[in-house]
């Protein structure tokens, strides 16, 4: 009877698994390496889940694209530049389970030291569990004479020696005779024979031809400013008096290459008596003629004067004929402006250059993502254009530095931003932090740039003189002017407004009094700087409000 209990025992105990363990009953790996350099994967696995699972991935590599599970685009996660697929739906689960990972990797083909095609195919990339079978068919664009190499995380080369395997024209197939342990990695080596890989779809590395259409067209923007967009101005110097013959509103014109603004002009000729500004209760702005405007200011002033009033001795300037005006200013100024620039050089088409590489980058998105052949092309277009536009957005934000243009950088912001989360999602942030660094750098290159005659830089120079001044000039140093010249802040106000700086400079006055405003009429009784700034920027925003508004304007406000 006791050698019955004991043979019953052994049958209970054998029958109880030991130390049960999830693993990957069988992997096989069909890698297909195109004549581009591309590697399209597939992968088949059956898993056994003994324990419960939780965050199970499977690892792929990469510098990878359309990755699909089971059919359907698949959930990737990024991890030190590894995408894996998220298999999230198998935890708390147990069992077997079977599933179907595609890929394409975006090029398998290096260059080595020798100058020799080198293909390297990923046939297992660290899978969590252990594998206990591994088989794998690689298919070459043509038939080779080399012999490849395998070589593993864990065995080196050495792995050879547990392997079978045979090769039939392009074809390689085999075997991993025994167990791979948990991490394991496998690659497949190969010397490329001559005309296996066209040289033109080549770049070594992992280089793919979106990045390198990206180095090209940055390199050729960097040439094309250099030969004829560069300018080095003089040594900008602090200089508290305003340029001569620049009034105000010309600002932006000379220093960015943008057009007039009549509002801080009328700010400007107010301030020299040539009309008084009227702000009522309800915020409405009356500019009226104190008198006509002679030879003693320039051409270009004159003429946006006259067409301002006219033969009227009033102006409203929530009126259709004042926006008109502004329009026709702002074009006039900026062909004045052209004037010091030298006519060999295109800033539109620096920031075309530009702007391409987030074209290219948003190909790279839509070759990324893209989960079938068909919708590829249109993913890849959509996506190139809202890179280009993105990228042309980013360029305009950064034109707005030096006047704190805050709709235009924040649409430029949220354009950079946009940029980069479609990077992110996309797994191309290399790509989209590429196109938004060269763009930012291109932005300030393109408003800032522009060879400039000899007049040009005198002006340009005495602009950020007045600008640097303006920025770091210190309290007591404006008190000391303000006792010698009372109307000083009047005199350079409309010039912080067009640099942005009107509060920052009015603060530096402190709480120094100032004499009566005679030409700004308000109900209101300012005394110091601070209190100006604030009428000042009531009455520029009033002749703002009814213009027409640009598109950031229309998204962010004025």
């Amino acid at each position: 009877m006791r050698r019955i209990l004991a043979l019953v025992l052994c049958i209970v105990l054998f029958a109880i698994p030991v130390g049960a363990k999830n693993a990957a009953t069988r992997v096989h790996t069909t890698a297909e390496v195109k004549a581009n350099g591309e590697c399209h994967v597939t992968i088949e696995a059956d898993i056994r889940l003994d324990d419960p699972a939780r965050g199970l991935k499977f690892p792929l590599g990469k510098d990878i694209h359309s990755v699909t599970l089971n059919g359907s685009a698949a959930p990737v996660t990024q991890s030190g530049g590894i995408t894996s697929v998220n298999l999230s739906h198998l935890d708390g689960k147990t069992g077997m389970y079977s599933c179907s990972i595609s890929y394409v990797v975006n090029s398998v083909v290096e260059v080595n030291e020798s100058g020799k095609q080198m293909v390297t195919v990923p046939l297992l990339y660290g899978f969590p569990y252990n594998v206990e079978e591994m088989t794998f068919t690689v298919t070459m664009p043509k038939e080779f004479s080399t012999i490849p190499t395998f070589y593993s995380g864990y065995h080196g080369q050495d792995i050879e020696r547990q392997m079978n395997g045979t090769i039939s024209g392009g074809v390689i197939s085999g075997s991993v005779v025994q167990t791979l342990k948990d991490s394991e990695t496998l690659f497949l080596e190969l010397e490329a024979v001559e005309g296996m890989f066209p040289a033109s779809q080549t770049f070594g590395g992992s280089l793919t031809f979106d990045a390198a259409a990206m180095g090209v067209f940055a390199a050729l923007a960097l040439l094309y400013w250099l030969l004829t967009m560069r300018c080095i101005p003089h040594l900008a110097l602090r200089r508290a008096t305003v340029p001569e013959g620049i009034c105000a509103g010309e600002m932006a014109a000379y220093l960015v290459r943008k057009t007039a603004q009549l509002p801080v002009m009328v700010l400007q000729w107010a301030q020299l008596g040539y009309l008084i500004i009227h702000l009522d209760d309800n915020g409405r702005v009356f500019l009226h003629k104190k008198m006509d405007m002679g030879n003693e200011r320039s051409t270009f002033e004159l003429r946006c004067f006259r067409d301002l009033f006219g033969r009227k001795q009033m102006m409203d300037v929530s009126s259709q004929r004042f926006q008109r005006v502004c329009e026709k200013c702002a074009a006039m100024g900026r062909r004045k402006s052209n004037g010091y620039i030298s006519p060999k050089n295109s800033e539109k088409l620096f920031r075309l250059l530009s702007a391409l590489l987030g074209a290219f980058a948003g190909v790279a998105m839509g070759d990324s993502i893209a989960t079938s052949h068909t919708w590829r092309p249109i993913l890849m277009a959509a996506l190139g254009l809202l890179g280009f536009l993105l990228c042309w957005l980013v360029q305009e934000g950064m034109g707005e530095l030096h006047f704190r243009g805050k709709s235009s950088l924040k649409l430029g912001l949220f354009a950079a931003i946009g940029l980069m989360i479609a990077g992110i999602l996309c797994g191309c942030t290399g790509y989209a932090l590429g196109a938004l660094a060269w763009n930012i750098v291109a932005g300030i290159m393109a408003f800032y740039g522009g060879r400039r005659t000899d007049n040009g830089i005198r002006i340009y120079t005495e602009i950020l003189g007045l600008r640097r001044y303006m920025r770091k000039s210190r309290s007591e140093e404006l008190r000391r002017i303000l006792a010698s010249n009372r109307n000083y802040y009047f005199e350079l106000a409309p010039y912080a407004l067009a640099f942005g700086l009107d509060k920052q400079f009015g603060a530096k006055f402190c709480d120094a009094r100032l004499p009566a405003c005679t030409w700004l009429h308000s109900g209101i009784d300012s005394r110091t700087a601070p209190d100006w700034y604030q009428q000042l920027r009531e009455v520029y925003n009033a002749m703002l409000r009814d213009r027409k508004p640009t598109l950031a304007e229309r998204i962010f406000g004025k």
